[in-house]
């Protein structure tokens, strides 16, 4: 008996949806120096290791730069911005950190957790700039806030992640910054060197997530907190934890260090952990070649009415040490932006008004202009570029296009987790031959498919496909 396999086909091409970011070519794009440490104010009067850029934020049309060395101790350090409008700077606010990094927006004032302060560790400190038309406004209040490295809004508090000596801490604020109450405490001892740490935050489903850890146990990692009390979540592994909020979905990547045989470099690897709303994890590949390191990322909504998250990844290819920087909208289906020159150590990245800043490790910024096309610019449809059409007939699966090709493509199909299921080279297609090819679907089980035709120089059509057998 034949099985007969339905095909629900769903078209997604970036030339046929008008409600799909439209990029231009990376031809197009050019990467330009913005300034180097020298030409930024307070940047240029550190020392190298106080140069590099260890944060990126865009708010209200500028770009907030976080600097400085913790660990050497170059403090003070001038609250740096840039105006693309007129390529100034301005550090005319001076905080009494050794670093600044982890820019955070809510409600459209900006904050920044005083990393390391220079005066008594009595208290800590958190900045914030309701708009850039007001003065930045300095919050010592945090207890025994030696390292403040994180705050969050959740349900109308302010939350900080800080380091004591040996404890790891959580504090609320429900007045704005002005007083703090504990709300969770990983106890370490400072007489055997046990200690605690957090290290970031999250928020999704109406609860707020944790990163935090202590270095005498390795089997909690994470804790959630559902406005009534915190506990502990029974998620591994362990390491960099980043929360990623994404087009109603929420994120888990985990990233660690493994060092390049080559180059004896110390490089970030990462693990992809989708959080359902019941706490459960689903592991997903991120990219199926693992060739990657992750150097940094960001998620942002373009200007125009295109109403979704863009998740940017700036990448490091292990094997030839060159930079990629990729978007996409589900941690699925990417689009390749740049290749950059592994002569620049690039460390963050971060949108801005139709470009994306890149931030280096001696103190430059560089941008790469024009990642989109205007919503102005006419959308039109290559009369050369190929169209194809799915459908089965029994247990094959039909590729059709309505014209004649001369080179041989690759059909690919993965699953959602971004491993291939199959692959295939289509054979060159005339009018002789009724412009078919054919495979067998027999193996492939019922779910939700990408479909993918290539070539040599890369992707010329996508297409999700729902196999129902």
């Amino acid at each position: 008996m034949k099985v007969i396999y339905l095909i629900i086909i769903i078209l997604i091409s970036e030339v046929l949806i008008s409600d799909v970011l439209d990029y231009n070519t990376a031809g197009e794009r050019n990467l330009e120096l913005v300034a180097s440490a020298n030409e930024m104010p307070g940047i240029k009067d550190k020392p190298l290791s106080g140069q590099k850029i260890s944060d990126l934020e865009a708010y209200q049309g500028r770009l907030f730069i976080g600097y400085g060395d913790l660990v050497n101790n170059v403090g003070p350090i001038p609250v740096l911005s840039y105006n693309p409008e007129d390529n100034s700077f301005d550090a005319s606010f001076t905080a009494d950190e050794e670093e600044l990094f982890n820019f955070r927006i809510f409600d459209d004032t900006l904050y920044v957790p005083g990393t390391d302060p220079r005066e008594s560790w009595d208290f800590g400190n958190l900045y914030k700039l309701p708009s850039i038309n007001e003065k930045w406004i300095k919050l010592r209040s945090i207890p025994a806030g030696i390292h403040t490295f994180d705050v969050i809004k959740y349900k109308q508090k302010l939350f900080v992640i800080i380091s004591g000596w040996a404890d790891a801490l959580i504090y609320s604020s429900a007045d704005g910054g002005l007083s703090w109450q504990e709300s969770i405490r990983l106890k370490g001892s400072d007489s055997d060197s046990v200690y605690c740490r957090f290290s970031n935050f999250g928020v999704a489903y109406d609860k707020l997530f944790a990163c935090g850890w202590c270095s005498y146990k390795s089997d909690t990692c994470y804790y959630v907190y559902d406005n009534i009390s915190w506990r502990p979540l029974d998620w591994l592994p362990c390491g960099l934890a980043n929360f990623i909020s994404l087009n109603d979905s929420f994120w888990l990547l985990v990233l660690y260090y493994t060092k390049l045989l080559d180059t004896q470099e110390y490089v970030k690897m990462g693990f992809l952990y989708k959080i359902n709303k019941d706490e459960s994890l689903e592991n997903y590949t991120l990219f199926p070649t693992n060739e990657f390191a992750i150097v940094a990322y960001d998620v942002f909504r373009w200007e125009d009415d295109y109403n979704k998250d863009v998740l940017v990844l700036l990448l490091k290819n292990i094997y030839n040490k060159k930079y990629y920087v990729k978007t996409s909208e589900d941690f699925f289906d990417w689009n390749d932006i740049s290749i950059l020159p592994d002569s620049i150590i690039f460390l963050n990245i971060e949108y801005l008004n139709n470009c994306f800043y890149l931030g280096t490790g001696n103190g430059s910024i560089y941008r790469i202009k024009e990642i989109f096309k205007k919503k102005t610019e006419s959308i039109v449809q290559d009369e050369n570029k190929l169209e194809f059409d799915i459908y089965t007939i029994y247990d094959k699966i039909i590729l059709k296009t309505n014209s004649s090709f001369s080179e041989k493509l690759i059909f690919e199909l993965f699953n959602l987790k971004g491993d291939l299921e199959k692959a295939l080279s289509i054979n060159y297609l005339s009018k002789k031959d009724n412009y078919l090819n054919e495979f067998s679907a027999g193996m492939i089980k019922t779910g939700i498919y990408w479909g993918v035709i290539r070539n040599s120089s890369g992707i010329l059509f996508k297409k999700k496909l729902i196999i129902i057998k």
